[in-house]
């Protein structure tokens, strides 16, 4: 284990406790200044980069949608193994993220480092299995989906270009955690945005054989989004091993599994995993549902929860913030910094979605006809949005609250809120109201009311504050390995 740098801090013994001295404070430091301004820092790029990642799929589709439905139709199921690297790749992005948070909070620099470098090994193994199973599996994924065979010829290339990438996805997201827990979004934001610059030069140069270049296809698209993301991980790699960063320098040694870093960005990070299965769970069941009403519910059902990710963005952008904020603070001994920097968060992102919910109240029906212009789908898509709109409040809230959570290392109680809420609450609901209205209206009612009690959920989780206890936890163990001879 290394010691900490000159700038880190160092101990001193007072009455038998070993007692943390910082020398000097980065400037992105959160753990003093002002809070809403370091927020904003953080929240803004992080959103940013959710916009850059959305706007990516978007170029995509722009270009394959010209090769014909086919296209399209293969490119959109093997969506699944995106949701699937995603949702792995959370988990260590979670560990991460409390992890580094935390240590650079305590001033213990050198295990931030540390968690860093296991998190890159472990999610570097992640990959291997993911690319290997999706490459080999590419064909029998797509056929249990129900792909037509023209389809499965179709995407079976581009599903194995995905799944064998994987691993630049995973260890992307492993170094925007931990950059975002130091105070630094605007690093990843800027990798992100000149991978996706890539990508949209070499779509049309790869899918459709411009400058001399072969003309690939559905297959081009992935090779381009490979190819830009293999920027940006090498733009990521510079700043963390060129020792140019002000919080980061790793080698090569730190790449080296250590069996008690990985458990504890395991502990923290299965349950991230958890939670976001378990939204993709209820998704399903929600779609499964909606599809018992027809068509047309089920197009609008589509529009409205890709018109919902313009909440997500400041929600996720601003729950990022406040896990960064909470893991420095508790990790520097100030519960009541962290727990201030997580309302004031939840506050700001509140706020800004409550215009969010007004325009999805007045104008949802304009909304949903920019994306279909059949009146049905229009009618029932502006019915779904004034539903969930009237619960954007609570639901940013929960997000929000559970991030914040998760910057404390506590990710359990996360992951059951969602359970709770969508599982238990939502789909049930959803049925009964259903059958009891005989009208799709009973699905839009139970989504409002699971959002709603995954609010309150998270308002009583963050207050019980399990989340310092944990968080105060990790705060202690950064310490004693700052002072390996404290207590002596």
């Amino acid at each position: 284990m290394r010691r900490s740098n000159g700038d880190e801090g160092r101990l001193e013994s007072e009455g038998g406790q070993a007692k943390l001295i910082q020398r000097s404070v980065t400037t992105r430091s959160l753990t003093e200044g002002s809070i809403p301004r370091a927020i904003v820092r953080i929240a803004l790029p992080t959103w940013g980069a959710f916009i850059t990642h959305d706007l990516l799929g978007i170029v995509d589709m722009f270009f394959v949608g010209k090769l014909g439905p086919v296209a399209v139709a293969s490119v959109a199921m093997s969506g699944m193994m995106f949701g699937i690297i995603l949702m792995v790749s959370q988990g260590v992005a979670a560990g991460t993220m409390a992890l580094v948070a935390n240590a650079i909070g305590t001033g213990n620099r050198s295990r931030a480092e540390d968690i860093v470098g296991q998190s890159l090994a472990f999610a570097a193994i992640l990959a291997v299995v993911v690319g290997a199973l999706g490459i080999l599996l590419a064909d029998g994924l797509l056929r249990l989906l129900g792909a037509a065979p023209d389809v499965v010829a179709t995407g079976a290339g581009y599903l194995r270009i995905v799944a064998g990438g994987s691993i630049t996805m995973m260890l992307m997201m492993v170094f925007g955690a931990a950059l975002r827990a130091a105070g630094d979004a605007r690093t990843p934001f800027m990798a992100m945005v000149l991978g996706n610059v890539v990508n949209a030069v070499l779509d049309p140069i790869f899918i459709f054989g411009w400058a001399g270049m072969p003309a690939l296809g559905v297959p081009g698209s992935a090779w381009a989004t490979l190819v830009g993301r293999t920027v940006a991980l090498a733009l990521m790699v510079r700043v963390f091993f060129s020792g140019g960063h002000e919080d980061f320098h790793l080698h090569a040694h730190d790449l080296r599994p250590r069996l008690t870093e990985l458990k504890q960005i395991v502990g923290i990070g299965i349950f991230a995993s958890g939670r976001m299965f378990l939204r993709n769970v209820a998704a399903l069941l929600f779609m499964r549902l909606v599809a018992l009403f027809g068509t047309i519910p089920v197009a609008a059902y589509g529009i409205a929860m890709r018109l919902q990710m313009l909440v997500f963005g400041p929600s996720m952008g601003f729950g990022t913030a406040a896990a960064a904020l909470v893991g420095q603070n508790v990790g520097a001994g100030n519960p009541s910094r962290a727990a201030k920097s997580a309302w004031v968060a939840a506050g700001m992102a509140s706020a800004l979605v409550l215009c969010l919910s007004v325009l999805f109240w007045f104008e949802g029906g304009r909304l949903v006809a920019v994306f279909n212009n059949d009146p049905q789908v229009i009618a029932v898509g502006a019915n779904l949005l004034r539903w969930v709109s009237i619960s954007f409040f609570l639901m940013t809230t929960s997000f929000v609250l559970s991030y914040a959570m998760t910057g404390g290392g506590d990710t359990l109680l996360p992951m059951l809120i969602v359970g709770a809420s969508l599982v238990l609450v939502g789909v049930p609901l959803a049925y009964a109201l259903a059958r009891l209205w005989s009208d799709v209206q009973g699905v839009w009612a139970a989504m409002a009311c699971s959002n709603a009690v995954a609010g309150l959920l998270s308002v009583w989780a963050f207050r019980h504050g399990r989340w310092r206890t944990i968080g105060d936890r990790i705060r202690r163990a950064g310490i004693t390995e700052l002072e390996p001879t404290a207590g002596r």
